[in-house]
C-alpha cells in the first residue's frame, strides 16, 4: 500500500486544487495556506512515524484535510455554507474531499479505497480513533493554536528569546509525541495546552476582512451560475478557486 499513497500524494501535489493552495490565505495574513499544509503533512509523518504509525497514510490524510481550504479560509468558508444552506446545498468538508479526490482519479489507474475513504471521513469527524486520522487532527489543532498564540504577541516560553517560530512547533511536536507515548494514546502538547492558558488570546472578529471575503465569494458564486453551473458544483469550484482581490 505504500506504493499506492506514495503515488496519491503526487497525484494530489500536481492537482490544480492543491496548486491554488499557494493563493489563499487566512484574512490578513501573509503566509499561503500551501506552506501551512506542507507543514502539517511534514510534521504528520513525523508523528506517525515516532508513533509507528503509517506515515504515508499521514501524509495523504493531512494534504486531504488541507485541500478543502477555501479563499479567505475560515471567514470565507464560514460564508460559503451559509450560502450552501440558504440554496438547500449539503455539502459537509468530507463529501466535499471525497468528491474531488474521485475527480482527480478518474483518469488514474488509482482508485479510491476503503481504507482511504474511512481515514478522509475520520479526519473531519468530531471523534476519531487511535489512528494516522486522528494525528492529522492533532497536528492542525496544534498548528491553528501556535498561530493563534503567536498573533496574541504576549506569549511566554521557557526558551530563550532566540527561539525561531519553526523551532517552536518542532518543540511542540516533540512534547505532544512524549505525551502520546507517556498516556498510550494519541495526544496533543500538554506544552502547548498550558502556553495558552497563561495568555488571552482574542478571537475578534474583523468585519472589514469579512466584507471583503463576502464580496469576492458573491462574485465567484454569480461568475460560476452564469457559466451554467449549479448546486454542488457552484459550492466546489468556488471552494477549489484561487483567492482573487477586490
Amino acid at each position: 500500500m505504500k506504493d499506492y499513497y506514495s503515488e496519491l500524494l503526487t497525484e494530489i501535489e500536481f492537482s490544480e486544487q492543491f496548486d491554488n493552495l499557494e493563493f489563499k490565505s487566512e484574512l490578513g495574513e501573509n503566509i499561503s495556506e500551501c506552506y501551512n499544509v506542507r507543514l502539517a503533512e511534514s510534521l504528520s509523518r513525523e508523528m506517525a512515524k515516532l508513533l509507528g504509525y503509517n506515515e504515508e497514510i499521514a501524509a495523504v490524510l493531512a494534504l486531504c484535510k488541507g485541500i478543502v481550504f477555501p479563499p479567505y479560509g475560515k471567514a470565507g468558508m464560514r460564508y460559503i455554507e451559509s450560502k450552501m444552506k440558504r440554496e438547500g446545498i449539503y455539502l459537509s468538508p468530507e463529501k466535499i474531499c471525497l468528491k474531488y479526490l474521485e475527480d482527480l482519479l478518474k483518469s488514474s489507474s488509482l482508485k479510491i479505497t476503503e481504507e482511504l475513504r474511512d481515514g478522509v471521513i475520520e479526519v473531519f469527524s468530531e471523534e476519531s480513533n487511535e489512528s494516522e486520522a486522528r494525528i492529522v487532527k492533532v497536528i492542525y489543532d496544534i498548528l491553528r493554536d501556535i498561530e493563534a498564540l503567536q498573533n496574541s504577541g504576549d506569549y511566554i516560553t521557557d526558551e530563550t528569546d532566540e527561539q525561531t517560530p519553526e523551532d517552536m512547533t518542532k518543540d511542540i511536536l516533540y512534547d505532544a509525541i512524549s505525551e502520546s507515548k507517556a498516556k498510550g494514546r494519541i495526544s496533543y502538547s500538554k506544552k502547548l495546552k498550558n502556553m495558552i492558558l497563561a495568555v488571552n488570546i482574542k478571537d475578534e472578529e474583523q468585519e472589514e476582512l469579512e466584507e471583503c471575503a463576502k464580496a469576492v465569494i458573491d462574485d465567484l458564486w454569480n461568475e460560476y451560475r452564469k457559466k451554467g453551473f449549479s448546486g454542488d458544483d457552484i459550492a466546489m469550484n468556488v471552494i477549489f478557486e484561487r483567492e482573487r482581490q477586490i
